[in-house]
């Protein structure tokens, strides 16, 4: 692990997405310059931002608008109740958005929506894992349209 900028991971990651969404989709950022430093493995936080932007294009059936932002927050974990800052990594489409009936279940291993042989079901659960190995974690955001997925990473 090393300290890292959220921003250039993003900035990083853009360019191995464009082939991975497609040309019908759009994808912007939105990162406001206040987010903190992490301590957290470059690659792995790649992973995260890939994966969560693979979900995205999946659920837009390659079509529509994906945005990546990054922010400061200041929350409580929701394991421990324990406040602390965090930089806030989140994933917001335009696509369906996520059923409530679901929420509780999109990063468990294996869960997914795809009819047999559309996906794995393991994406959502790596970035789950990823968030949790680096004290953080994982969420579906409330959302007024599409679905916004964040991941939580304690400043360093």
């Amino acid at each position: 692990r090393t300290t890292l900028d959220l921003g250039d991971v993003v900035g990083e990651s853009l360019r191995m997405l464009r082939p991975l969404v497609g040309s019908s989709v759009v994808v912007e950022t939105d990162i406001d310059g206040t987010y903190p430093a992490i301590d957290a493995d470059r690659v792995q936080v790649q992973q995260v931002i890939l994966n969560l932007v693979a979900n995205a294009s999946e659920a837009m059936q390659g079509r529509g608008r994906i945005t990546i932002g990054a922010s400061r927050v200041y929350a409580a974990r929701p394991q421990s109740g324990e406040p602390g800052e965090f930089a806030h990594l989140w994933v917001q489409d335009t696509g369906p958005g996520v059923p409530p009936e679901i929420r509780d279940h999109i990063f468990e291993p294996y869960f997914t929506t795809r009819e047999f042989g559309g996906g794995t079901g393991l994406g959502l659960s790596i970035v789950h894992g990823i968030a949790s190995a680096h004290g953080g974690w994982a969420e579906v955001s409330p959302s007024e349209t599409g679905a916004r997925l964040s991941v939580f990473f304690p400043a360093a």
